[in-house]
């Protein structure tokens, strides 16, 4: 049987609309104390350029890429094989395993 809780009745919550004053001006803010340790300084530095530019280029990230589409192209290859299939014929997967590189590296590489 269920008990009644008297300390929780929805009918006593007294409402009260929501203050939209906006922040308290004499409050310091997260940009604030942000800006006196200087942490939204930004600095002009040629080592800062120069680290910003990638290290593999562009035909090391697009085999990174095909390497990464190419492992999920398997994974999901054999969930399918495994949830279908009667038996698991894992030569075929890996013979479409490779063929879907080569697919992937060309087309990341070209665009």
């Amino acid at each position: 049987m269920a008990r009644n809780r008297k300390q929780n009745d929805p009918t006593k919550i007294k409402l009260v609309q929501p203050d939209r004053s906006g922040p308290d001006p004499t409050q310091e803010t997260l940009l604030d104390m942000a800006q006196k340790r200087g942490l939204l300084d930004v600095p002009d530095d040629e080592e800062d350029v120069a680290a910003e530019e990638p290290l593999v280029g562009r035909l090391g990230d697009a085999m990174l890429w095909s390497l990464s589409l190419t492992m999920l192209h398997f994974t999901l290859d054999v969930l399918v094989q495994h949830q279908y299939a009667v038996e698991i014929k894992w030569p075929s997967m890996i013979t479409r395993g490779f063929q879907a590189f080569p697919s992937t590296f060309f087309f990341l590489v070209l665009s």
